[in-house]
């Protein structure tokens, strides 16, 4: 036996998963549930990377049992929790079982996205999404090309606030990231 009788891993940074569900969500829940059950040394929760299911999420995997999970919503979370990690028992109706093995992503439209109208558009100050984490170099560090309109400046004291502002695009530099699970 391995170092706990059940290590289950939550898809956080896939390309589909996180934007089909708070996954990050699913983990604190799930960890919650497990440490209320006082199985917190049988039992491990972690976030992972791409399971390269994409589009089939969002997407759980239980260890030693092989079982995969699909389409989980929250609503799902406490049977999984009750039926499968701390009772044993999988939950049939989530399971995943593509009939083939290795990467199996659904294609996504990768058509452009209609212009969003300025009143519609974020407040400044939010954070999205660029990159995945496989796509940062071991050195924790990506280059990127964003696109701003010209009259967006970024605000005071910020790494990006000496940007050239005149050009119509900038180049910034993603935050360092772990790729060992530290800081």
């Amino acid at each position: 036996m391995g170092q706990y009788e059940c290590h289950v891993f939550v898809c956080t940074s896939g390309d589909t998963c996180p934007e089909q569900a708070d996954v990050e969500g699913y983990v604190k829940t799930l960890r919650a549930g497990v440490q209320k059950a006082g199985k917190q040394v049988e039992v491990r929760v972690n976030k992972a990377g791409c399971f390269s299911q994409c589009g089939h999420g969002p997407m759980l995997v239980i260890y030693p049992d092989n079982v995969w999970y699909a389409g989980v919503q929250a609503s799902d979370l406490d049977e999984i929790l009750t039926s499968h990690i701390l009772g044993g028992k999988p939950v049939e109706r989530l399971r995943y079982e593509p009939g083939k093995p290795g990467a199996n992503k659904v294609e996504v439209d990768k058509a452009p996205a209609a212009a969003v109208p300025a009143a519609a558009a974020p407040p400044p100050g939010t954070w999205k999404r660029v990159c995945r984490l496989d796509e940062v170099s071991d050195g924790g560090l990506k280059q990127f090309t964003v696109e701003a309109p010209a009259w967006s400046s970024p605000a005071p004291g910020t790494r990006c606030s000496r940007a050239r502002r005149s050009a119509p695009t900038r180049r910034y530099r993603s935050k360092r990231v772990s790729t060992t699970g530290r800081r």
